[in-house]
C-alpha cells in the first residue's frame, strides 16, 4: 500500500488530507507576491519527520524555496528526487520586476534540475524551453499531463440559471469563464486580443479577486 507524506507551507495545517499525512512548515510571504507563502522546510523537525517516514522517492514542486530543502533532504537520505516544473519564472520575471534577474533565475533552475533524477513538465513547449536552456538532459525531462477532477468538474453541475446570469439573459451567446487566481503571468490580455478579433457578441466571466481586475473590466466586449 502506497503511503504519502506532504510537507507544505504554514503551521497548523490539518494532520491528514485524502489519506496523506501533512507536515506544516513556517513560511514567509514572497517579496513580489505577498499572497504566495514561501518556506525552506529544512528545520530539524522537518528533517526528522521525513527521515522517520523513510520515503522511497521525494517529489518537489519547482521553482521555489522549498525545493532547495527537498533537494538537501533527498541527498541526506540518499533518496531519488523528482522535480515538477510548474511556474515558468524566467518568462514571468520581466512582467513583475527587473529583467536582469532572468539570467540568474535560469542559473538557479539549472542548479536544481541538474541535481534531480527526473524533471516533469506540464507542457511540451516548456519542455523544449528547458532543453534549449540546457536545464536538464533530454532523457531526464518527461511530460506530465494534468488531469481533471471529473467529480468536482462534472456536467451534472451545469446550471442554465447561472448561464443566463453570466450572459445577461442571452444564454445562446458564446460564453468564456475563467475561474482562478489572476496575475499578469496568466496573460489574460490574450482573451481581449483574441475575443475582439475572432468572436462577436461574446460574454466573458471572470471569477476571482485580484489587483488587475480594474484593468480587465475595461475589456471592450460584452461582459
Amino acid at each position: 500500500m502506497m503511503q504519502v507524506m506532504v510537507v507544505t507551507t504554514h503551521e497548523g495545517v490539518p494532520q491528514e488530507f485524502y489519506g496523506a499525512k501533512l507536515i506544516g512548515s513556517r513560511s514567509f510571504p514572497c517579496p513580489w507576491y505577498q499572497k504566495v507563502p514561501l518556506s525552506l522546510a529544512l528545520s530539524p523537525r522537518i528533517i526528522s519527520e521525513v527521515a522517520r517516514f523513510k520515503p522511497d522517492i521525494i517529489h518537489a514542486s519547482s521553482p521555489g524555496i522549498m525545493v532547495f530543502g527537498a533537494l538537501a533532504i533527498a541527498k541526506m537520505l540518499c533518496v531519488p528526487i523528482v522535480m515538477s516544473y510548474h511556474t515558468h519564472v524566467p518568462v514571468y520575471i520581466p512582467r513583475y520586476t527587473f529583467s536582469w534577474l532572468v539570467k540568474p533565475m535560469w542559473m538557479v533552475i539549472k542548479f536544481l534540475h541538474q541535481a534531480a533524477d527526473l524533471t516533469l513538465v506540464p507542457s511540451a513547449a516548456i519542455g523544449r524551453d528547458l532543453l534549449a536552456a540546457q536545464v536538464a538532459a533530454a532523457n531526464r525531462i518527461r511530460l506530465w499531463n494534468k488531469g481533471v477532477d471529473s467529480e468536482s468538474f462534472n456536467p451534472q453541475f451545469r446550471s442554465h440559471e447561472m448561464r443566463v446570469r453570466l450572459t445577461n439573459g442571452e444564454p445562446e451567446k458564446p460564453l468564456i469563464v475563467h475561474v482562478g487566481r489572476l496575475g499578469v503571468e496568466k496573460s489574460l490580455d490574450f482573451l481581449k486580443r483574441y475575443c475582439l478579433s475572432k468572436i462577436h457578441h461574446l460574454f466573458l466571466s471572470i471569477v476571482c479577486f485580484a489587483k488587475i481586475y480594474s484593468a480587465l473590466i475595461c475589456f471592450p466586449i460584452d461582459i
